[in-house]
C-alpha cells in the first residue's frame, strides 16, 4: 500500500490516501488547478510530484518507486497508478 498526499497548490486543501494492495488509487473528483503529490511507502524512497488538472482531462500517473535498502532489479520497485479528472 502507497500513503498518497494530495495538496492543492496555493491553499489550504488536502487530503490524505492510502492505495489499494496493488498499488492503484483513483481520485475524483479533482477540482482543476495545480497539485503536489507526496507518495510513500514503508521501505521505498518517497516521491514528490507536481500535477496539473484541467478542465475535463483526466490524468494518469504511473510512479516507479525506488526500494531503500536494495537496488539493481525491477523487484526492487513499486508501482503507483492514480488518475485525477
Amino acid at each position: 500500500m502507497v500513503q498518497v498526499h494530495l495538496s492543492r497548490m496555493q491553499s489550504d486543501t488536502a487530503q490524505s490516501l492510502v492505495s489499494d494492495m496493488g498499488g492503484m488509487l483513483k481520485i475524483e473528483p479533482v477540482a482543476p488547478g495545480q497539485y503536489s503529490l507526496i507518495l510513500r511507502r514503508l521501505g521505498y524512497y518517497p516521491i514528490a510530484v507536481r500535477l496539473s488538472v484541467t478542465p475535463g482531462c483526466t490524468v494518469l500517473l504511473r510512479v516507479f518507486m525506488q526500494n531503500a535498502w536494495r537496488s539493481g532489479s525491477a523487484a526492487d520497485t513499486a508501482r503507483f497508478d492514480a488518475s485525477a479528472c
